[in-house]
């Protein structure tokens, strides 16, 4: 089976600087080959970093071709189109696909795309990107 991405939010109590919890809802990117191993996978990470009163508010399928890890700490979602030629009739094609990227800023997101794609010989256009809400990718 293949991997794919998951986007789970969790709900816990976080403590706040002042001392004080409040509930909040928090998203995480799990790597896993199914949905009941992404729940599996986010109970234990919650458990791990010690949440407290946890509930898996929701867990699905993100439609990305993967991550390109990078320097920062936040992910954004980036739409890639490559430039495909169709040999036979010579007509200029594109094809799209999104790729979660970890960037510290939403100005460095192309460098890194760039870095990722340095040795390929495709052309593509970066067609739009937007902070995702994920805050880690946690994979088994």
């Amino acid at each position: 089976m293949e991997n794919c991405f998951y986007e789970c939010k969790i709900r816990f109590d976080k403590l706040q600087e002042n001392g004080s919890l409040k509930r909040v809802t928090e998203s995480y990117g799990v790597l896993a080959v199914s949905f009941t191993e992404a729940e599996s996978i986010i109970a234990a990470y919650s458990l791990n970093e010690g949440f407290e009163d946890v509930e898996i508010k929701s867990i699905r399928p993100l439609q990305v071709e993967g991550c390109i890890e990078g320097d920062g700490n936040m992910y954004y979602l980036t739409s890639i189109k490559f430039i495909v030629i169709n040999e036979k009739t010579g007509e200029e094609k594109s094809a799209s696909t999104k790729w979660l990227v970890c960037s510290p800023d939403l100005d460095s997101v192309p460098a890194a795309v760039r870095s990722y794609y340095k040795k390929s010989t495709q052309d593509y256009v970066i067609a739009s990107v937007r902070k995702s809400p994920i805050l880690k990718i946690i994979k088994r």
